[in-house]
């Protein structure tokens, strides 16, 4: 857990931020004139990063290209859910195996080259923010935090993983089921270092820190709070707020929804054509993106968030950070259609 914080977090949060430095950059790029939304759009698709690796693999899995066992000597750690110790890996799941992609036609390849007038854009743009003006540089740039962000996230979820199934195998042992070890914080596990070796007295304690933190989590979820606190009232009276989604790309979709909660599906051909709907995602859902979804939705996330970068950079169409009311709203409809550009949701049934 050391390595996992002083080698992982750490460097990490440095990539993370010129990544999203970068991601606003560009964004301002746009508004600023130099690029148009298309040429935005594509010079982002024309990053290859790991997510794009994953895609390609499972690709590969599914038309018999590539061997499921090679295929989880790199990417066998990643799972649904990163930090949740009651996902299951891809390694210990059928959900990558059974993943239909026959139907797609192969990636668009994007071109990260512009016509020389708008690299002059560009660099007047960089010229007047008082940022050196070599346009390739700065495109470099981009391109390289970006793929550096995901290298070290996918690195990074490696040292987890390994952790979490550690966890869980010394859990199995004295007899506590994942969704148990859940409740367990990281100080409640270092204190295996000192009690395993008495594993009564372990088990003894894990179990009562579990019930206690059980009961704990059951009257918190009673609580609830405002999406953004202003003022110390709005802890007192919890206003709805209106949702401002972060519309990605400029497209337009129709389609019917599927809400992914607890449920995963059977095989990755039930996302296909359909508008996927998430609480939250990490890097470890990428798999969704082997199939031909038509949008994504997600309930938390802001426009440099992970699923944002990824929607962007296979030009999804996608409604990031849509908050309480307008989630609920996806998750008791069965068909919706999404305008990007114009930064429209309107439900059909």
């Amino acid at each position: 857990m050391k390595n996992c914080r002083d080698l992982g977090t750490f460097s990490f949060s440095r990539l993370s931020r010129l990544a999203f430095v970068a991601r606003d950059l560009l964004g301002r790029m746009v508004v600023a004139g130099a690029l148009s939304h298309d040429e935005y759009e594509s010079f982002w698709r024309s990053i290859n990063t790991t997510a794009t690796n994953v895609v390609a693999s499972i690709r590969d899995l599914s038309n018999g290209r590539l061997s499921k066992s090679d295929f989880n000597k790199v990417y066998g750690h990643l799972r649904p859910r990163t930090y949740d110790i009651t996902s299951p890996r891809y390694d210990q799941s059928e959900l990558i195996n059974l993943a239909d992609v026959r139907e797609q036609t192969g990636f668009r390849k994007y071109s990260a080259e512009f016509k020389p007038d708008v690299y002059r854009r560009i660099s007047r743009c960089l010229a007047m923010s008082g940022l050196p003006d070599d346009p390739n540089k700065f495109l470099n740039f981009v391109s390289v935090s970006v793929q550096e962000r995901e290298q070290s996230k996918f690195e990074f979820s490696a040292i987890l993983s390994a952790c979490l199934e550690e966890i869980a195998h010394l859990g199995k042992m004295l007899g506590f089921h994942r969704a148990d070890l859940s409740f367990l914080t990281v100080d409640d596990i270092m204190e295996a270092d000192d009690l395993q070796p008495e594993r009564v007295q372990l088990k003894q304690f894990w179990a009562k820190t579990i019930c206690f933190r059980k009961a704990e989590w059951q009257d918190d979820a009673r609580i609830r709070v405002p999406a953004l606190i202003t003022v110390p009232d709005d802890l007192v009276v919890v206003k709805p707020t209106k949702s401002k989604p972060n519309f990605i790309t400029s497209r337009e979709v129709e389609g019917r929804i599927i809400t992914l909660k607890e449920r995963l599906p059977s095989a990755s051909r039930e996302l296909s054509g359909k508008i996927v709907v998430l609480e939250a995602a990490d890097p470890d859902y990428d798999w969704i993106f082997s199939s031909q979804i038509a949008a994504l939705v997600t309930k938390y996330g802001g426009v440099a968030s992970h699923m944002a970068i990824r929607s962007a950079q296979f030009g999804i169409p996608a409604v990031i950070g849509c908050r309480d009311r307008l989630y609920n709203e996806f998750c008791i409809h069965e068909r919706a259609r999404i305008n990007c550009g114009k930064r429209e949701i309107e439900f059909l049934t």
